[in-house]
């Protein structure tokens, strides 16, 4: 019978890091039920560009996986994006004559963006200045929110490009991206299934959800201790950001993971404002997104109360209830609203400064 080859696509902040570091253990065990394979930035670029000795390698461990008999589960959530590099993969497996399908994970739009910007796009210049620049042709002064709530708030006005990843796809309308995806696979005998990423609490786990989907029992029953991108602290996020506002270097995207991991105390006593107004805007781009989204779960067979917004928004309020949220904020003296954003971008700059210290031979 056939060799079975699945490409978990991602896409990225989809619980990507969880499944790769459960397939990395379950591959390991003796008499493994599966191969698998994450590939690496390099490889991805190398397929991408279609180096042959690449594409070479790949193949090799197609044919090792049905001399065993086990499917092979290749992984990586830049194959959402890199279309060529997939494509080439999709193209080898075939050629195998195997039976080849790919999932991909979706979550609900305002939690995708968030996490997006918490990871990587707080600490890159050129998207600070973009959105601050996109709501102050808002009449919005950028000063008076958090680098979150800029985010959001310029998503949720319509600017759906400053959600877009650092290599400049914006794939978070999964109606659309997940379509193209299945038209991308089809040609090649490829099917696309497209799972909800279940939340934390959820009656089966991620991981659970994922074995289940790809048709292998694991060797570990249910799989605990998941592993889970750090969240870096929301105090750490936005000094981080202020300190590039007042012209401080900060680390770059993939930098100093640790530094931005360990937090300060310092920081942590600065006050933020409280979640309210962001889980406004979360809400009011979940109700933006809701249609497509129920389109979305008809066609791919998911569960569509999975993305119904927290509490439904008034979207035609938007620009009113964003109008008053500064007026309120703005109330407060301007000196000590600057003094607060001096304050941390001081303090994540002197913790930066002794990071390096520290690290240096």
């Amino acid at each position: 019978h056939m060799t079975r080859i699945f490409f978990h696509l991602g896409p990225g902040k989809c619980g990507s890091s969880a499944i790769q570091s459960h397939l990395r253990r379950v591959a390991a065990v003796p008499d493994a039920p599966l191969q698998a394979a994450v590939l690496t930035g390099p490889d991805i670029r190398a397929l991408e560009n279609g180096a042959a000795d690449v594409t070479r390698k790949y193949t090799n461990l197609m044919a090792q996986a049905a001399a065993q008999d086990r499917p092979l589960i290749i992984s990586h959530e830049a194959l959402f994006k890199k279309h060529s590099a997939l494509r080439g993969l999709v193209q080898a497996a075939r050629g195998q004559g195997a039976d080849v399908s790919a999932l991909a994970y979706v979550r609900r739009q305002s939690d995708f963006l968030r996490s997006v910007h918490a990871q990587w796009l707080f600490r890159e210049p050129a998207r600070i200045a973009e959105t601050a620049d996109l709501l102050r042709g808002h009449g919005v002064d950028p000063a008076l929110f958090t680098g979150a709530e800029r985010h959001l708030m310029a998503i949720s006005l319509g600017h759906l490009e400053v959600g877009r990843q650092g290599g400049g796809q914006a794939y978070f309308d999964w109606s659309q991206s997940m379509p193209d995806m299945a038209a991308l696979l089809a040609p090649q005998g490829a099917t696309l299934q497209v799972a909800a990423l279940p939340s934390r609490d959820a009656k089966c786990p991620l991981i659970d959800d994922f074995m289940a989907r790809i048709g292998v029992n694991s060797p570990f029953g249910g799989a605990q201790g998941a592993v889970v991108n750090a969240a870096f602290d929301p105090a750490m996020v936005e000094a981080v950001s202020n300190a590039i506002e007042c012209g401080y270097a900060m680390p770059g995207r993939h930098e100093a993971n640790r530094f931005l991991a360990a937090g300060d105390e310092t920081l942590r006593a600065i006050d933020l404002p409280d979640g309210a107004f962001l889980a406004y805007l979360s809400d009011c781009i979940d109700t933006q997104f809701e249609a497509r989204n129920q389109h979305l779960a008809e066609t791919f067979g998911i569960d569509p109360t999975y993305f119904k917004p927290r509490r439904q928004c008034d979207t035609d309020a938007l620009r009113d209830v964003i109008r008053d949220e500064a007026a309120r904020r703005a109330k407060q003296p301007a000196s000590e609203r600057a003094a607060r954003i001096s304050a941390r971008a001081e303090a994540v700059n002197a913790a930066w400064r002794r990071y390096q210290s520290d690290k240096a031979p």
